[in-house]
Order: structure tokens, then sequence, then C-alpha cells
């Protein structure tokens, strides 16, 4: 079933993010966003937050400093990124220079 003009087929997108990952880490919301990342292909870095909403921001950040090495992607619905508000900017001072670019969020 092809998208409306104008559309975003959303489980291709996600999955055209995640072609030729390498070692990406992907952290998952609830319903919708785990699905996806789960249709997209399974792998060993993906790490799926199922029935936790407003929680992928949260561990994305600390995987993030926990593996400072490794690129990370949140990808969260649009419902746990309003509960997921306590986190801090990403494009603030201290997180810009901390993750210089690998911490990335998608919401979907």
């Amino acid at each position: 079933m092809s998208a409306p003009t104008g559309t975003l087929d959303r489980r291709a997108a996600v999955k055209a993010l995640l072609t030729k990952r390498g070692d990406l880490l992907v952290i998952s919301g609830l319903g919708s966003s785990s699905y996806d990342v789960f249709d997209a292909g399974e792998h060993p870095g993906n790490f799926y937050l199922w029935g936790a909403m407003g929680g992928a921001a949260m561990v994305g950040l600390g995987l993030a400093l926990a593996q400072p090495n490794r690129p990370v992607l949140v990808i969260t619905g649009d419902g746990s990124g309003e509960v997921e508000r306590a986190l801090p900017p990403r494009d603030g001072p201290y997180l810009k220079n901390r993750f210089r670019g690998h911490l990335g969020f998608a919401v979907t």
C-alpha cells in the first residue's frame, strides 16, 4: 500500500534510518516506534522499551554517556516525546559539547 502524496511512510522512514547502521545503538519507545524498529530488522544494538512511556530519551542519554564512542539513536513517538521533556535540550551547551553529534532523536 502506498502512502498518499505529500505524506511520509513512517515504517519505511525508520527502515531507511537503520540501513547500513554499523554499530549504532537504537532505543525505541513504546508502541509503533518499537514495531517500526523491529520491522527494520532485528539487531543486537536494538533496545525496545515496551510499555515504558517517556523512558526512551532518558535511557538513550544514559547509554550515550556510558558508551561515548558509539552513536545512539532514540526513536520514540510524539506522546512519549511530550513526557520526555524532562531531558535537557540536546542543543544546550553541556550536551552539545559532551556528545558532539553522536546522540540523535527521531520522533515517529
